[in-house]
């Protein structure tokens, strides 16, 4: 019977959970930037740091991250979503809303008078003879 000696027993691919994953995004634009994230981060906060990052473009509000065709919860982690380094997440930025202003006032219609004023025909000598 062989035993194998488990010590020289080795994997061929093992995930290490201590090493930060390189992850590219790439905007709608194919502008691209790469972050070294820790697998413990949260979409949410892959956010803020794509904000610290970015700046305010990149507002965390704005942004939705998507993954092989599908939009990131903020829940989840960068190793629950397990990002293929080859591939990268797209950055989708919507537009910023519009402040909102104070509504304006209807333009109030002109008062009608009370009173309708009133059409007094005077018919002269003249004209009544007509």
């Amino acid at each position: 019977m062989h035993y194998v000696n488990r010590e020289f027993f080795v994997p061929l691919y093992s995930k290490q959970p201590n090493t930060m994953p390189t992850i590219t995004f790439r905007t709608i634009t194919q502008l691209s930037f790469t972050m070294d994230l820790e697998p413990s981060l949260t979409v949410a906060e892959v956010k803020k740091k794509i904000a610290e990052e970015k700046g305010d473009d990149y507002a965390v509000e704005l942004q939705k991250l998507i993954y092989n065709g599908k939009i990131l919860e903020d829940v989840m982690t960068i190793e629950q979503i397990d990002i293929d380094p080859n591939k990268f997440v797209v950055v989708m930025l919507s537009r910023r809303k519009a402040p909102e202003s104070a509504p304006v006032p209807a333009v109030a219609p002109e008062p009608v008078c009370a009173q309708t004023p009133t059409v007094t025909l005077y018919l002269t000598q003249g004209l009544a003879q007509m």
